[in-house]
């Protein structure tokens, strides 16, 4: 069967249009998230355009031209993630979301970041993960706070809150303390299966559920961070 060229038309000027007010809403709450970061704001824009394109790609893609067969069980599984249809792929494994645990390390330096490292914390809280929150050797207020904070609720008995390593930002000693939280989450808990390093401003722009339905895509495969300099 062939769709009549104006039908065509129809149906692309349709998807660019929802695809103009998904880019909206992305750069809409990009730009809330931001402001709260450490990233300068002559930066926000280019972030916040390549950040939302390449989430748009991997959450709306666009139809297939051809008529590919449909994999049942791809289909069925929790972790069909996209909008529209996606062909199986070679080798590629459904994980349960449930099942899928991380190893997070949160870099913490600043008290004045108590408050984002709680709310970081608290929107990518699960049972299933293991969290260590390493702060900077010259924060000892920073540690006391977090700990208060985390023995408040047994819910989070699986944040640990150490400080070992003075850390000077782009510097070796940046590696050195990322190594050692690697090695204290190893020592506290072996179940979790993806280790994701992030800041005292790093803020979650999607549910912590979306994260774990990506990986369930892409089970067993490694992300590398993008980061993004301007200059001025």
């Amino acid at each position: 069967m062939v769709t009549p060229p104006c039908v065509q038309w129809l149906l692309w000027a349709t998807l660019a249009s929802a695809e103009e007010a998904y880019l909206r809403d992305c750069h809409r709450l990009m730009e809330s998230q931001l402001r709260e970061s450490h990233i300068q704001p002559a930066c926000h824009q280019k972030v916040a355009g390549i950040y939302c394109s390449r989430l748009l790609e991997v959450e709306r893609p666009r139809p297939l031209a051809g008529n590919c067969p449909l994999d049942p069980l791809r289909m069925a599984s929790p972790n069909h993630a996209v909008e529209g249809d996606v062909p199986p792929t070679a080798g590629m494994q459904h994980r349960n979301l449930q099942e899928i645990a991380f190893g997070v390390l949160v870099l913490a330096a600043y008290e004045a970041q108590l408050g984002l490292v709680q709310r970081l914390l608290t929107s990518l809280w699960r049972r299933t993960h293991t969290f260590l929150v390493h702060v900077d050797l010259k924060s000892e207020q920073l540690e006391r706070k977090l700990r208060d904070w985390s023995a408040s609720d047994p819910k989070l008995a699986n944040v640990h809150v150490e400080r070992a390593v003075g850390v000077r930002r782009s510097g070796a000693s940046l590696l050195a303390a990322e190594l050692y939280g690697l090695k204290r989450l190893l020592s506290l808990s072996k179940t979790w299966h993806y280790f994701m390093t992030l800041s005292d401003s790093d803020q979650m722009v999607r549910p912590a559920d979306y994260l774990q339905r990506v990986l369930g895509l892409h089970w067993g495969r490694s992300f590398i961070n993008t980061e993004v300099r301007c200059s001025t």
